[in-house]
């Protein structure tokens, strides 16, 4: 609901020819309407406003007077009320032509209609549960009508108080009886078109898509007002890493925070006066559970593992790729992940080093991306060059004080004048399984 008022600030200039029953001859009037308030002619409470000028021009085939019979002429703006309603007749102004009242309304008549006995009359006529103002003008019987007579009525003080924006006050109108002034048909101009004067923020309320670790920018809009304005948070927080510019309503920043996010936000304009919007804003993206690896000794020929969980922070769902390098030294165990919203994926890297690369470690890393975001895990390993394998030991613990059976692989086991020892203990009882394996 619009809280204040104004004109629809362009010309428009209507033509509509209108035709009476009178019989033998024609009589015709042609109804313009001008426009040519700004919204200074607002009221200062912003529940009414000053209608647009409605004219009525005598324009008749070859200039012929016409005399009047007595009648009315009705002018009724349609579903809004007339707040500088009078009662009774108002006198004309010879001199000038013109029946006014101090509640602003201002009637000009030229030609014949300068008359005394034409007057005006201002009411409220209810329709139901609608209000229309009501402006009539008595014109009595016997005036000679000639060729650019007109009326011209404006000044009219309509209550749009709960008029929606852009749309239209129109007036409409009709004599009486028909035989007096009469019109071929009720013939409608617009008088005014209602703009609500309080800025009003045009953005959608689902921002566009923003992604952690990439910059975002979004402009939030207004319409009318009166500029400058300032934007202000009224509710709700935006993610980490985002502001809000409070002199030009630009969301800018990195967001480093996903999820989805409300917000409303408040404009108010160099008067005052303010609207509110909520928002929503989706910050897709995905975070790792760590940085870097380190795979420590790994002997060549043999793999190492370890594990990276990816998570999606978003409230979307995403595909990722996944590649680890260089290969083969560095491997991934998926290439391609989809996660829902909210869930999370351990993804194996594997080191298998060919070579003991001279003695330096390998390094190369793992990278996670969505389109725009790329994601890495630095990774090393070192490569372990061993001349006979390591042993086995099961159980790999228990007492030193012996008599405890245990099971020992390995190669070279059986040379002679080989002493074992575990945890300082020499073995004793050894016995061969098989090529290997002791007992």
């Amino acid at each position: 609901m619009p809280t204040k008022a104004a004109y629809w600030c362009s010309a428009l200039l209507g033509m509509i020819a209108l035709m009476p029953f009178w019989p033998g001859f024609a009589f015709g009037q042609t109804i313009s309407h001008v426009v040519s308030s700004t919204p200074t002619d607002v009221i200062a409470s912003g529940l009414a406003e000053v209608m647009g000028e409605v004219q009525l021009v005598k324009d008749l085939p070859g200039g012929a007077a016409q005399t009047t019979q007595s009648g009315a002429i009705s002018f009724l703006y349609q579903d809004v009320p007339i707040s500088n309603t009078f009662s009774g007749s108002l006198g004309i102004n010879l001199a000038t032509g013109m029946l006014s009242h101090m509640g602003g309304i201002t009637i000009t008549l030229a030609g014949s209609y300068i008359n005394a006995g034409v007057s005006a009359q201002v009411l409220n006529i209810q329709t139901g549960s609608t209000t229309s103002g009501l402006l009539t003008l008595a014109i009595p019987a016997g005036l000679s009508i000639a060729q650019g007579d007109s009326i011209r009525v404006n000044g009219v003080r309509a209550n749009v108080s709960g008029k929606a924006a852009n749309t239209d006050v129109v007036c409409s109108l009709q004599s009486s009886p028909s035989t007096a002034h009469s019109f071929n048909n009720v013939s409608i101009v617009r008088v005014a078109r209602i703009v609500d004067l309080n800025p009003s923020i045009t953005a959608s309320s689902d921002l566009s898509l923003a992604t952690v670790g990439l910059s975002y920018s979004q402009s939030l809009n207004v319409i009318g007002g009166a500029p400058p304005y300032t934007w202000r948070i009224k509710e709700g927080a935006l993610p980490l890493g985002l502001k809000l510019v409070e002199s030009t309503g630009i969301l800018s920043g990195v967001p480093v925070q996903g999820g989805v996010f409300s917000f409303t936000l408040r404009v108010t304009d160099s008067l005052g006066r303010s609207s509110t919007k909520a928002f929503t804003l989706n910050v897709q993206g995905f975070g790792l559970s760590v940085a870097g690896l380190s795979f420590g000794e790994i002997i060549v020929g043999t793999s190492g593992l370890r594990q990276v969980t990816v998570s999606n922070i978003g409230s979307n769902s995403l595909e990722i790729e996944a590649a680890a390098s260089p290969t083969p030294i560095f491997t991934v165990s998926a290439t391609h992940l989809i996660l829902d919203p909210g869930t999370s994926r351990a993804v194996d890297i594997l080191f298998t080093p060919p070579n003991n690369n001279g003695g330096v470690p390998f390094k190369g890393s793992a990278t996670f991306t969505i389109p725009g975001v790329l994601r890495r895990v630095d990774l090393v390993g070192f490569p372990v060059t061993r001349t006979s394998p390591p042993f086995s030991v099961l159980p790999t613990s228990g007492s030193t004080l012996g008599n405890n059976k245990i099971r020992i692989q390995g190669e070279n086991l059986n040379q002679p004048g080989m002493v074992i020892r575990l945890g300082g203990a020499e073995l004793s009882s050894l016995t061969d399984i098989s090529d290997g394996e002791l007992t």
